[in-house]
């Protein structure tokens, strides 16, 4: 396959400036393996496959690859208006750093930012990528990644440490925590998947710090000092206790960072009728724990009430609660009171689903891990993705 000489500096620019990569293009370079379409249709898929890059429309005409390995462009200018450096005023920012000593192994942010194009639906056009960066806007709130390197305090021949960062922003908290809580499991998840063993540390960082320092704060990686903490199994409510915090020898920007932790324990909750507090260290200030502690499984089931009942079919929630029956999650009782519930539909039965739900919020955290078990077996991910 030929082309002209401005078409082949084209893709030359696509290929390892942009990270493109054209069906066309993807043919021609298969050419010297001699390998047939099929064969070159599955090699694409097999990339697709191990989420080295995802599908791409620029043109009805011309289907193309995004390789983030092979980004080569800067952060572009538009975004400081899509993403300004200074937090806006009523726009609250989540964010959790996820820290490795020495190096963040190749490959790991790649496959991470590939990973996110799955939950991105219809705005997937409005994603915006370059050399370790990505910015992305979901229904109700916009995300940032990036990767970097921490160079403050080092040492002379002191290796720095390697800091992947997940920064949601938006007015609705409940939905930050949810974005900000699956992009945080599917880090997790690649980590288990490829590179079990892996060290690493991260950190909740103060949410009202970002609103407070200077512009370009949310980009500063964090050379991190770790103070005693107390075990964070015991946490159960924010008022009762005194914040475990790991944070580094102050200098003026540095914010309070809160044990990322916080996300693997369903249990631990700043959301409530009651308003919690914490404090900022650095400042001084109590600001809503619901900054800082996601939302428990009991609020998460309340808020996506309406959805799930919309969603489980009446055979699905007949096995759930057989299920949840022999687990000695639900009494005889309960189980006949949510089969006397009336149901003018056959296929779901959102009343019978509402008032099992309602049950299930009085249990224990070995409920919803029946629960998701549950919709796992089934198929139903949705459904694991809505609650998680």
């Amino acid at each position: 396959m030929r082309f002209t000489r401005n078409k082949a500096h084209t893709l030359h620019e696509d290929i390892f400036t942009r990270g493109i990569i054209s069906r066309q293009a993807m043919s021609c370079l298969c050419e010297p393996f001699n390998l047939s379409p099929t064969e070159v249709d599955a090699m694409i898929d097999l990339l697709l496959k191990l989420e080295l890059c995802f599908q791409v429309q620029e043109h009805e005409s011309n289907l193309s690859f995004h390789f983030p390995c092979l980004l080569q462009e800067k952060r572009q200018p538009e975004l400081e208006t899509k993403w300004p450096s200074k937090v806006p005023p009523d726009i609250n920012q989540l964010t959790l750093q996820v820290i490795f000593p020495y190096r963040c192994p190749d490959g790991l942010y790649e496959k991470f930012s590939v990973r996110q194009h799955k939950h991105l639906g219809h705005l997937k056009t409005k994603r915006m990528d370059w050399r370790n960066g990505m910015y992305a806007e979901l229904e109700r709130c916009k995300m940032l990644l990036t990767k970097g390197r921490d160079q403050q305090n080092l040492s002379p021949g002191q290796d720095p440490d390697w800091i992947i960062s997940i920064a949601v922003r938006g007015t609705d908290l409940f939905d930050q925590w949810q974005v900000l809580k699956r992009a945080h499991r599917d880090l997790m998840d690649i980590i288990h998947e490829d590179w079990r063993g892996l060290r690493y540390d991260k950190y909740l960082v103060c949410p009202h710090c970002m609103s407070e320092d200077n512009e370009d704060s949310e980009h500063q990686p964090l050379l991190l000092e770790e103070t005693p903490n107390v075990p964070l199994t015991t946490i159960q409510d924010p008022e009762e206790v005194h914040v475990p915090i790991k944070r580094k020898r102050y200098t003026q920007k540095s914010p309070t960072l809160f044990p990322g932790e916080f996300l693997d324990q369903p249990n631990v909750s700043g959301f409530g009728p009651k308003e919690k507090q914490v404090t900022c260290v650095k400042t001084g200030v109590s600001i809503p724990a619901n900054l800082v502690y996601p939302p428990s499984w009991h609020e998460v089931l309340r808020k996506q009430k309406t959805e799930l009942c919309e969603n489980i079919t009446g055979p699905c929630l007949l096995d759930m609660l057989n299920k949840f029956f022999q687990e000695g999650i639900i009494t005889d009782r309960e189980m006949a009171t949510v089969k006397k519930e009336p149901s003018a539909n056959k296929v779901i039965c959102p009343e019978k689903t509402g008032l099992s739900l309602d049950i299930l919020t009085r249990k224990s955290g070995r409920a919803f891990d029946i629960l998701c078990q549950c919709f796992q077996n089934q198929g139903q991910t949705h459904l694991l993705e809505l609650i998680k």
